[in-house]
């Protein structure tokens, strides 16, 4: 269990944050789910398809 002063120090390094932050940690995370959901068929795509039916 990690302890709550960790905690509290990441609570308050997220706070402390600037909107450039913010945009880039979204611009991040929302290309890490394209990237891996596109050729998982997470995410539906016309670059995917299934090549067996099911």
């Amino acid at each position: 269990m990690p302890s709550s002063r960790s905690l509290r120090r990441a609570g308050a390094t997220l706070a402390a944050w600037q909107s450039p932050q913010w945009v880039a940690a979204t611009a991040g995370a929302a290309g890490t789910t394209v990237l891996v959901g596109v050729p998982t068929a997470v995410v539906p795509s016309p670059l995917f398809s299934r090549s067996v039916p099911v």
